[in-house]
């Protein structure tokens, strides 16, 4: 053969590989954007909220299950909270799970009962969740409701959460939503702007198809035979998103509770921050690569329309890495177009970042401009120049992550 014939077979061979995997990419973009443009457009069609709660004489029994690792600076407010909407019939278990504070003792003087576990070589929520569960279970209670140790619990959240999980039978979400530390020196706006999108944008918007929602890690209410047969016991570091996929993969998807809300704050430290978001996207994206495929083809399988839409919303990636991957998508497929190439690849793949602005104006205009003000838009191009730097660690890291705890003095 001619050097110069096998150089064009190379030359071919090559240009189709590109084509393929330039293919793929906007296949993923135009579905996951598609995904978000209608969550976030059904939202803001879904501003009436009603409510689900039940009479308070039909209220379950709940036990609220709080999980803790070190955490009594910040452990009073959450255990006062959850105090106040409690009734004498309920219980409050504070799991202390590997502590070398003083978080137990803290817990036992807000009145709450406590659970020490240690075990350092199995750490994490995920176990300390199962212990948890397991001590609960010499006298079960109808409803389990998980709280995070250092969030706040909104005025009649849990009576809320718990007459929603019992009358539909189902798991179901709260509201969980995260602001910046008070006096804090680091720019917060376009990562609660982001979080708000996420943990409260999107599921409105499956609610407005009566669909399920993810499980966003606080704020959950469990029916008892659900949570314990739930496999909790992992050092999953994104815990709820798995438990999320198992339950919708059982056919038992959890529900959104918009009207119960519980707030949390970002950690204080530009190191702990970047910690923070490194994990829990880095356990996002194991998820993604893990879970979206099977639940889809299973919900298509099944013609479970509810299980689509959730592996449809689980692909969603964080809304910086999907802005990110777009542009350079729309940068990829106009050198390719300079060196003589198809024009359509740019074409769909402007379109797909026409619509992400689109997508991401309406949410902004609807719900993010107190959190996400005009004056602060300029700061997004330093945020996902930071978020670059996460990405990079997250491309470098060996293995799959492992749960640390995040520093928050």
């Amino acid at each position: 053969m001619a050097a110069g014939a096998y150089t064009n077979i190379v030359q071919a061979l090559g240009l189709g590989i590109v084509y393929i995997a330039l293919a793929v990419l906007l296949v993923f973009l135009t579905i996951v954007i598609a995904t978000l443009f209608v969550e976030i457009l059904a939202a803001g069609r879904n501003r009436k909220r009603t409510s689900d709660a039940e009479p308070r004489s039909a209220w379950p029994r709940v036990a609220v299950l709080v999980p803790a690792h070190n955490e009594s600076i910040g452990l009073i407010p959450t255990l006062a909270d959850a105090q106040s909407q409690l009734r004498p019939t309920d219980r409050l278990l504070v799991v202390a799970d590997n502590c070398d504070d003083d978080t137990a003792e803290v817990a036992r003087t807000q009145g709450a009962e406590v659970f020490e576990r240690r075990d350092p070589e199995r750490r994490g929520k995920g176990y300390a969740l199962s212990a948890g569960v397991a001590h609960l279970s010499a006298h079960p209670p109808d409803i389990v409701v998980i709280v995070d140790a250092d969030c706040r619990i909104s005025p009649g959240a849990i009576e809320q959460l718990a007459a929603t999980c019992a009358a539909h039978g189902r798991a179901t979400q709260s509201s969980y939503l995260m602001s910046a530390p008070t006096n804090s020196a680091l720019n917060y706006n376009v990562a609660e702007f982001a979080w708000r999108v996420k943990n409260f944008v999107r599921p409105l918007g499956l609610l407005a198809f009566g669909l399920p929602c993810q499980l966003t890690g606080s704020g959950m209410a469990f029916p008892w035979l659900t949570i314990i047969s739930a496999k909790l016991a992992t050092g999953n570091i994104v815990e709820d998103m798995a438990l999320g996929v198992e339950l919708a993969i059982r056919g038992e998807p959890a529900l959104f509770c918009p009207q119960a809300t519980l707030t949390s704050t970002f950690p204080v430290s530009k190191k702990s921050i970047e910690t923070q978001r490194r994990r829990w996207e880095q356990g996002h994206f194991q998820t993604i690569v893990a879970s979206a495929g099977p639940l889809l083809l299973r919900g298509a399988a099944n013609r479970s329309f509810a299980q689509i839409a959730l592996a449809l919303d689980l692909a969603v990636p964080p809304l910086s890495a999907l802005t990110l991957t777009t542009l350079a998508s729309v940068a990829l497929c106009y050198a390719l177009l300079l060196l003589g190439l198809s024009a359509a690849p740019l074409y769909v793949a402007a379109a797909d970042a026409l619509i992400l602005i689109w997508a991401v104006a309406l949410a902004w205009l609807e719900y993010g401009q107190d959190v996400l003000p005009l004056s602060a838009l300029p700061k997004i191009a330093p945020y996902l120049i930071d978020k670059v730097r996460v990405y990079q660690s997250i491309l470098r890291a060996k293995g799959p992550a492992h749960w640390t705890p995040t520093d928050r003095n």
